[in-house]
């Protein structure tokens, strides 16, 4: 499915989610600091994994609109998951769920 990358997340008040420099954090930026921040468990992946991992932040950042697999968003989802505060989790989340309960 298409997604527009550059919706700003926001929280459940409905404010925009800003990072500690005060810019907008964007489903790019959520998507691609998900993918490439190493973690414990992304240590452990392949080299295969790490350059999937690569490829999908690297199409991410070259359009505004690219096509993204339920399955990939199933893995930003837990990707994200491993990065961020509870607030941007939260509203990564539900944007994903929101995403892929249909399918």
């Amino acid at each position: 499915m298409k997604i527009n990358v550059l919706q700003v997340l926001k929280n459940f008040q409905g404010k925009v989610i800003q990072n500690e420099k005060d810019v907008d954090l964007t489903l790019r930026a959520i998507f691609t600091n998900g993918l490439l921040t190493t973690t414990k468990r992304s240590q452990q992946e392949s080299g295969e994994l790490k350059y999937a991992r690569y490829q999908l932040a690297n199409l991410i950042n070259t359009e505004d609109e690219p096509e993204i697999t339920s399955n990939e968003l199933k893995q930003l989802r837990v990707y994200i998951g491993e990065v961020y505060s509870a607030v941007v989790v939260g509203a990564a989340w539900d944007f994903i769920d929101k995403l892929t309960k249909d399918i």
